[in-house]
């Protein structure tokens, strides 16, 4: 513990402050997500399940949408800080409205969480990284403090709010994820004693013809692992309730299936204190994660049948695999992207991130759409040789440019 309240010093108080500020927001979004279609197609609204579902579609949706107009707005006309600020009032505001019994109140609440989600998060995703443009080689180990944080929110706010709307009753439910949210703008109004000066920064040759590169380049692996995350995500669900079917298993079925998320928080904080001291490129750490995506769904192409004793240890294995991969792609991709953006304009680029990821996960819905629903090993099989080709790809590049026969 000595040791890994050590390395927190190398990380600024601002920066802290914005990973409370985020680890509210989740507990309070998620929390909020958990609830809402049980709410709307419980007596009190009243609609039908398909109606629903809808529904809570478009409200994620327009979420990218969000993100763009308030990255936009946030670079370019209230600044980041004031953004953050606003966008935490606004769906504070919103998912107290929520708790009003009627579609009024739960449209204009979800449209205010949008709204107001759209200036906070991209905005603050930009603050938090910019606290480190004077240290860039602890960009990594930030970037995976963040990632935990966001599991770890969303983790508490489906359980506590999950428990709470359970047993009290869903209004009370958006209560909290209200209160939560009105916490997270407390560290965000905290967080104005200490912000920081860009001008102490050292500041980069933004017009390097590589860095656009770079930048679009972690992008597109984002978007690849994202997408074969998503397009293998059934087949890996379907395996996963076949061995709680077939062996009784104790833990619910959500626990189960939420593990790589639990691995995750446990080896990110790990990662985030190695990553304080040890800098390594982050090009390299993502080739890594492909590599760990690769082992993950190997192990599942070749699962035993389920009365194998060795069934559990490869589950368990695959996921932490799994787990890993997204340590070593998702906060890095984070890290890349704000090391090589213009700060003037990092909430615009962060806004955009999941544009690709959103675009490949409709071509394999369009064109895949079978294999995805009715050929587990198939999926699994195109899963693999998609993250088998870049890890490839990515350690020969890195090998060329160590050599110095690549850009």
């Amino acid at each position: 513990m000595e040791l890994i309240a050590k390395s927190m010093f190398k990380h600024s108080r601002s920066s802290i402050l914005y990973l409370f500020s985020k680890m509210f927001e989740r507990m309070s979004y998620y929390g909020l997500r958990t609830l809402i279609i049980l709410y709307m197609i419980s007596e009190t609204i009243g609609m039908d399940r398909t109606e629903a579902i809808r529904v809570y579609g478009i409200f994620i949706g327009l979420f990218l949408f969000g993100h763009i107009v308030g990255g936009l707005l946030g670079d370019l006309l209230i600044g980041n800080q004031k953004s953050i600020v606003l966008g935490a009032a606004i769906q504070a505001i919103g998912t107290f409205l929520v708790c009003i019994p009627s579609e009024l109140g739960l449209y204009l609440g979800l449209g205010l969480i949008v709204l107001g989600n759209g200036f906070f998060s991209p905005n603050l995703t930009a603050q938090f990284g910019k606290t480190y443009l004077s240290k860039r080689k602890l960009l990594d180990a930030g970037f995976t403090v963040f990632y935990v944080v966001i599991n770890l929110g969303a983790f508490l706010g489906i359980l506590f709010l999950g428990l709470i709307g359970e047993e009290f009753g869903y209004p009370v439910g958006f209560i909290f994820a209200g209160c939560f949210m009105l916490v997270a703008l407390a560290f965000s109004l905290l967080n104005n004693k200490f912000n920081f000066q860009l001008e102490n920064s050292k500041k980069l040759d933004y017009s390097n013809f590589k860095y656009p590169l770079y930048i679009f380049g972690g992008i597109i692996l984002s978007a690849f692992f994202w997408g074969v995350f998503e397009f293998t995500s059934y087949s890996i669900y379907e395996i996963n309730q076949s061995y709680i079917q077939h062996n009784n298993q104790v833990l619910s079925s959500w626990l189960w299936n939420s593990l790589s998320s639990y691995i995750a928080i446990a080896v990110g904080i790990t990662f985030c204190f190695v990553w304080s001291y040890i800098y390594n490129s982050s090009f390299l750490k993502i080739a890594l994660g492909f590599f760990f995506g690769v082992v993950s769904l190997l192990l599942l192409v070749f699962i035993p049948e389920a009365n194998s004793p060795f069934l559990f240890l490869i589950i368990v294995t695959s996921m932490l695999s799994l787990g890993l991969a997204e340590l070593f792609i998702a906060p890095i991709v984070y890290s890349i992207i704000t090391k090589y953006t213009n700060p003037k304009y990092l909430a615009i680029v962060i806004s955009l991130i999941l544009i690709p990821t959103k675009i490949l996960n409709y071509i394999f819905t369009l064109f895949f759409d079978e294999i995805m629903y009715k050929n587990d090993s198939l999926s699994l099989i195109i899963g693999v040789i998609v993250f088998a080709f870049f890890a490839l790809t990515m350690l020969i590049a890195l090998i060329l440019k160590k050599k110095k026969l690549l850009l």
